[in-house]
């Protein structure tokens, strides 16, 4: 089983719903992490979400403050020229608005979503 992280900041960039194949669907977004010392530091982090959880993201909008719940993957791949590629991938779960908590009273707070299942190499073709 894999660790969950969890990290805080703005989303910069939210991007329509790919369908790579019939039964295959993603969506990615980015945000950006504040560097307290020098903001000319910020880190820009994309995610992805992957089948069910593409439409957790829905409603959110760039400049909103998110905390993000993700899982780390990586896998390797080899190329037709025979050389060894790894491809690292957030792979995000949960998107809590914190803009909302922060304005809105407890019974109007985003629910809770579930962590989804495990689908496996789902693009052992892909190299990406």
């Amino acid at each position: 089983m894999s660790e969950t992280y969890k990290i805080k900041g703005s989303i910069v960039e939210i991007e329509e719903t790919k369908h790579i194949s019939a039964t295959f669907q993603k969506r990615e977004f980015a945000i950006e992490v504040p560097n307290d010392d020098n903001p000319a530091y910020n880190q820009f982090v994309k995610f992805e979400l992957i089948q069910d959880k593409c439409d957790i993201i829905n409603g959110m909008q760039v400049g909103m403050s998110v905390e993000v719940s993700f899982n780390v993957g990586g896998r390797k791949w080899i190329n037709p020229q025979n050389e060894v590629k790894y491809f690292n991938s957030l792979k995000a779960w949960r998107v809590t608005n914190l803009s909302q908590q922060q304005a809105a009273p407890a019974e109007y707070q985003q629910p809770v979503q579930q962590e989804a299942p495990d689908h496996g190499d789902y693009n052992s073709n892909m190299p990406f």
